[in-house]
């Protein structure tokens, strides 16, 4: 795996009162909040070390650039399809703000050596810039001399042939689309990313509330589903325990699912797959959760009152709760070269907006 510096672009804190509130207007104001000084950039480029303290955990990784042909060649693998309308948005948001605001995401297997070496540098100075989310939220750099970045390209493209996409596959996508149809290759060559090894994310689940107006009513709806499931009323919301159970919320009532074995013999081995193919396809007749507006989809950060309140927000609605996919297994679907349904997964610590950005002005300027 080939990676690369670049001039990184990082926050002035002392002029943010709230990260959180910032982080979530940067999206769309970049460019504004750049020209009033509420960033600074580095004269050098660099790779920078990455520590993310979140929930009484500490996840090390790293900042850097690889080559978008990297998403073609192979060395950057994905797992799951991406959706049209997002890719859309994406395409806007980059050319509004002439930067990549939030690195991809990008996961390989363990390697002791480099493990060793990120903590290596974190141990021998403090760091360049933190910055505090939350409470229990912190975002730390920490640049690396000339001979430090040597070793570490070097260790990468010696102990790690391949990675895999864990957030950020729209960016991925729509970088590439940029790449091969703007006419501006040289702009869109530099994939951003962040690079954290297996063992140092979580998999959380992914979750979804639909609209059933105008498609059945609930009743219905709940008969189709015992055709598929085995349905069993349960006292409070609650998420699923194992893979092959799923919980519902409708009509204010809470229910376990769990998939008779005869479909789960015959689909393909996930709750994903599975919600798509019997729930979506088979009981809705949705074809494509690329691009139907009728799903909303809600991450397992998300607290179970929030997927309520969205499902109660509709005058038919129905919220479902998916067991989260193990990582391994997410490894061995992208070894076999094979996809997952989009938003199968949910990847923790989150790399936030604005926290450390590569501004294409500055990146590319003569």
């Amino acid at each position: 795996m080939k990676i690369s510096g670049f001039k990184a672009v990082f926050p002035n804190e002392k002029l943010i009162p709230s990260v959180r509130t910032f982080t979530e207007n940067v999206k769309k104001d970049y460019q504004s909040l750049r020209k009033n000084g509420l960033f600074y950039n580095t004269t050098q480029e660099g790779i920078f070390v990455y520590k993310i303290s979140y929930a009484g955990q500490e996840h090390l990784g790293l900042v850097c650039c690889t080559n978008v042909k990297s998403l073609e060649d192979g060395s950057i693998q994905r797992h799951e399809h991406t959706l049209a309308e997002k890719e859309q948005i994406m395409i806007q948001l980059m050319l509004q703000r002439n930067a990549m605001v939030k690195p991809v995401l990008l996961t390989y297997p363990k390697q002791k050596e480099i493990h060793a070496f990120l903590r290596g540098v974190c141990k021998k100075r403090n760091p360049i810039a933190t910055l505090s989310y939350s409470e229990s939220e912190n975002h730390s750099f920490w640049s690396l001399i000339k001979t430090e970045t040597t070793k570490l390209i070097n260790l990468f493209e010696t102990k790690v042939p391949e990675t895999m996409i864990a957030d950020g596959h729209h960016r991925c996508s729509t970088n590439l689309l940029m790449y091969k149809s703007s006419g501006e290759k040289k702009k869109y060559q530099k994939l951003f990313t962040a690079l954290f090894s297996n063992d140092e994310l979580n998999v959380l689940d992914f979750n979804r509330v639909i609209n059933l107006k105008a498609m059945m009513n609930p009743l219905n709806f709940m008969a189709r589903i015992s055709k598929y499931c085995d349905i069993k009323p349960i006292k409070k919301g609650t998420k699923p325990k194992k893979k092959h159970v799923v919980t519902m919320y409708l009509n204010k009532d809470w229910y376990e699912l769990k998939w008779k074995d005869k479909y789960v013999k015959k689909n393909r081995n996930t709750d994903p797959a599975l919600f798509n193919d019997l729930i979506l396809n088979r009981i809705l007749g949705i074809e494509d959760v690329r691009t139907d507006t009728r799903i909303k989809y809600l991450s397992g950060e998300v607290p179970l009152e929030k997927l309520v309140s969205t499902t109660d927000g509709y005058e038919e609605g129905v919220g479902f709760c998916i067991f989260p996919l193990d990582i391994n297994y997410i490894n061995g679907v992208v070894a076999k070269g094979e996809t997952l349904p989009p938003k199968s997964s949910y990847f923790v610590p989150r790399l936030r907006n604005g926290i450390i950005n590569m501004d294409f002005e500055l990146e590319y300027a003569k």
